[in-house]
């Protein structure tokens, strides 16, 4: 569900829609439910250039400000690593989680995991990240076979508008 932030400081805004996501968390039936700021399929433009920090050349990702449980919850697998964690949002840390086609391209025979890469979002200034964890490969809008996406960790305060995403539990 796409949720508009509520009224209120962006403080409160952020505080009501948490506790409609751990409201829903304890509901029958639900197995997992995160908040992003956007969803694998939902056809907004999010590609970003990204780069080795060591290095000039960049690739295309599809960018995504995720709270916890967004791999579990869209059933994407955590191939290694760690995934984004409450204490990244909180802390404001620069820490990212890269699919596989992502880390392939941008690390081809390295290890990714404490790897820096460089990114320049919409506020047009070039940030650092640290790769934590690296993902399998799972939908997005970018309907081609290529879908190297970037997971950052949602800030403290939300955007103006957030998805609230749940996944049943099996057998409901």
């Amino acid at each position: 569900a796409r949720l508009p932030a509520p009224e209120g400081s962006a403080q409160e805004a952020g505080f009501s829609i948490r506790r409609v996501r751990d409201n829903l968390q304890q509901a029958s039936g639900v197995r997992s439910v995160a908040l992003a700021d956007g969803m694998p399929v939902d056809f907004d433009y999010r590609n970003f250039r990204i780069a080795r920090t060591s290095d000039a050349r960049f690739a295309t990702a599809h960018v995504t400000h995720v709270g916890e449980n967004f791999l579990e919850t869209v059933g994407a697998t955590l191939l290694r690593g760690r995934t984004i964690t409450v204490e990244d949002r909180v802390a404001a840390a620069r820490v990212a989680v890269v699919s596989a086609p992502l880390a392939t391209q941008l690390f081809p025979a390295a290890e990714r995991i404490g790897e820096r890469v460089k990114l320049t979002l919409d506020d047009g200034v070039e940030q650092e990240f640290t790769i934590v964890g690296v993902s399998s490969d799972f939908a997005t809008s970018q309907l081609t076979t290529e879908r190297p996406q970037i997971l950052l960790p949602l800030p403290e305060t939300l955007a103006r508008t957030v998805y609230l995403i749940a996944r049943g539990a099996p057998g409901d």
